[in-house]
């Protein structure tokens, strides 16, 4: 059995360091890319963190999710 290979690129991932939802998706496309590792159909991921409310202004912690079979 092989070893799964790192992908991550810090430097790549440092482009989106104040954008979560595109780090997300970054993230997310990484797993995918890999057979051993991705459901059949997709698969979730997701991360916590904070974003600003677009009525108040108010920074509001935040749940995002990568539903399964959806491509990003």
């Amino acid at each position: 059995m092989k070893y799964l290979q790192d992908l991550w690129d810090e430097a790549q991932a440092g482009r989106w360091e104040s954008d979560p939802l595109e780090l997300l998706r970054y993230r997310s496309n990484l797993l995918g890319a890999d057979l051993r590792i991705t459901n059949f159909g997709g698969g979730n991921t997701s991360s916590k963190f904070e974003l600003s409310d677009p009525f108040t202004g108010k920074l509001v912690p935040v749940l995002a999710v990568k539903g399964s079979g959806g491509d990003l």
